[in-house]
């Protein structure tokens, strides 16, 4: 039997025999997938990681991830030009501010007031 057959053999038994010990996270679930409850938490979570960097209001905010309207938000340019995938949109109602947290490296990419377009 040549090497090459010989080693998709080995892999194979032992991908058959091998069994997690610990379940591995993939990271978090999809935020239009979450329950209420799901995304309530992980509001709390993300503003937690925002509030070691600046004050934030009292609300739990409405949280968005980048990917659902990255190319849209990029093509706006200006307050969305640094948005990157992988970044949160943290939106805060009562005192009206939109956060970009980028949670990677930690840092809050831009912060901006929200503008009644609607006049």
């Amino acid at each position: 039997m040549n090497r090459a057959r010989q080693a998709h053999r080995a892999i194979a038994a032992a991908l058959v025999v091998f069994k997690p010990s610990v379940s591995i996270d993939f990271g978090p679930k999809p935020i239009a997938k979450m329950t209420e409850e799901e995304r309530g938490a992980f509001a709390e979570k993300i503003k937690a990681q925002v509030a070691k960097r600046m004050l934030l209001p009292e609300e739990i905010p409405q949280i968005t991830a980048a990917e659902d309207s990255l190319s849209e938000l990029l093509a706006q340019g200006g307050f969305w030009k640094d948005l990157e995938r992988g970044d949160y949109i943290l939106v805060f109602t009562a005192d009206p501010r939109v956060i970009i947290w980028r949670p990677s490296k930690k840092i809050i990419v831009n912060v901006g007031p929200i503008i009644n377009t609607d006049l």
